[in-house]
């Protein structure tokens, strides 16, 4: 399925001002009227690397009405009229304000800089170079095979999505993608071949203020650290009918995404540290015989609130295991996503209103047992017949 990503397209955007950077097609350090003459003069400079760092100045969304759009817009050049003669929020470096349409106003610069539409930029120098064929923007006039359906929360309630029309915002949150394209292009970034270890460097590092306090964003990419101090490179997503995560941990090589097809579903970098953990640490020891999980398992949870009964139906196929779990009188959860190593298994299950579960498992024979992440509890199971 293509979910809308949001904000990760942003990563897109600075995937580009990468590869122009290094083929001096831009100046990361040119005011950005050197490249949109158009947009009025504030009084001030405001230069490329600071919009892709949210140190430009330029105000986010003003309301519901501007983030639901319904115009159509042919270029980010015609995107500008939306914001443009609007006041700086600060002077350009003085301080950190996120900005979707300093995005929009950095994708007109590449507009001007390359000589092409951008989505077209993006598709030339990113998504074709690695093999993102499900990826592409989402253009409400195309019938694009493989989109998912877009829902919202009404209260508790999960109810269509209003339409929009993010044609004003490609650079920005417009884009479609698949979690395995995703992955690619996460992998891409950390990879050997993509960017030159100096824009690596320079991409991967906390741009500062005038007062030369750090921002955690580098060009685009958010910086933290986990749990255990290894670096986290990472962005989110939020959009009507949509949320989406990047993260990647350069130390291991390991990038993980998340998609839905809910707006503000509740995943978010917890859920992807969780899951990227499961691959740097996920040992399996040699003499270790293999142990196939299929069946269907008696389940019982234990928490600080007491004990709570289900049932879990698993399926190997193509060495992928697939099924459900229910725990008492909630709702069956799909299994999203599951790593199978020896005999030990891990599964991410997804309630239908985007709440992740993570279980960690080990399994011997008819029985399993091990722990659940957002229940702190133990998690055992019988299988059922054995």
């Amino acid at each position: 399925s293509r979910f809308r990503i949001g904000s990760v397209s942003k990563l897109f955007t600075v995937a580009v001002l990468a590869r122009l950077h290094e083929t001096e097609r831009i100046d990361l350090v040119a005011p950005v009227r050197r490249y949109v003459p158009s947009f009025p003069d504030k009084g001030t400079e405001i230069i490329l690397l600071q919009l892709a760092g949210h140190l430009g100045g330029i105000r986010h969304y003003k309301d519901d009405d501007e983030f639901l759009n319904r115009k159509r817009y042919e270029s980010a050049t015609e995107a500008l009229t939306i914001f443009q003669h609007d006041d700086l929020l600060h002077t350009p470096g003085e301080r950190y304000s996120y900005s979707s349409w300093g995005y929009v106003l950095l994708s007109a610069a590449i507009e001007q800089a390359v000589g092409e539409n951008f989505v077209t930029v993006v598709g030339n120098e990113v998504l074709v170079p690695l093999r993102m064929e499900s990826t592409e923007v989402d253009d409400s006039r195309k019938i694009i095979p493989h989109r998912a359906r877009h829902y919202d929360f009404d209260g508790d309630r999960v109810v269509n999505s209003a339409w929009v029309n993010l044609s004003d915002r490609w650079a920005s949150g417009g884009y479609l993608s698949t979690t395995e394209d995703l992955v690619r292009f996460g992998s891409a970034q950390l990879g050997e071949t993509w960017l030159q270890p100096e824009t690596k460097s320079k991409w991967f590092t906390s741009q500062r203020t005038h007062s030369g306090e750090e921002t955690g964003v580098g060009v685009g990419w958010r910086i933290d650290k986990d749990a255990w101090g290894r670096t986290l490179y990472h962005h989110a997503g939020s959009i009507a009918g949509g949320r989406a995560i990047l993260a990647m941990f350069p130390e291991s090589g390991v990038a993980v995404a998340l998609a839905g097809n809910l707006g503000r579903a509740p995943f978010g970098k917890p859920e992807a540290q969780t899951l990227g953990d499961l691959f740097i640490s996920h040992q399996v020891n040699p003499g270790e015989l293999p142990w196939r999980p299929d069946g269907i398992w008696d389940v019982t949870r234990t928490t600080s609130k007491g004990s709570i009964t289900g049932v879990m139906m698993l399926t190997t196929e193509n060495e992928r295991v697939t099924g459900t779990i229910k725990m008492g009188d909630g709702p069956e959860m799909p299994i999203a996503w599951t790593l199978h190593q020896g005999n030990r298994l891990s599964v991410a299950a997804v309630d239908p209103k985007g709440q992740l579960e993570i279980l960690w498992l080990r399994g011997s024979g008819d029985s399993i047992e091990g722990s659940s992440w957002r229940m702190h509890g133990d998690f055992r199971a019988t299988r059922h017949g054995g």
